[in-house]
């Protein structure tokens, strides 16, 4: 997966200021400070889990994690 051309765009999503803040705090500690690296990460992380039955199904909100 990691060859195949990125050649396809997920709908864009409302966050709050609080979560975007979060989101570029951590991209700022880390190799790459590029958000789109970040959330590609995390959806690919999300979908594996998904498919191997560890996130909630479609639909089912998926659960709060404390802050």
């Amino acid at each position: 997966m990691i060859n195949e051309p990125l050649t396809e765009y997920l709908p864009q999503v409302r966050c709050t200021a609080t979560l975007k803040r979060r989101l570029e705090l951590v991209a700022a500690d880390s190799i790459t400070s590029n958000l789109a690296d970040h959330i590609r990460h995390a959806v690919e992380q999300y979908v594996a889990g998904a498919e191997a039955g560890g996130q909630p199904a479609a639909g089912q909100q998926p659960a709060t994690q404390p802050a």
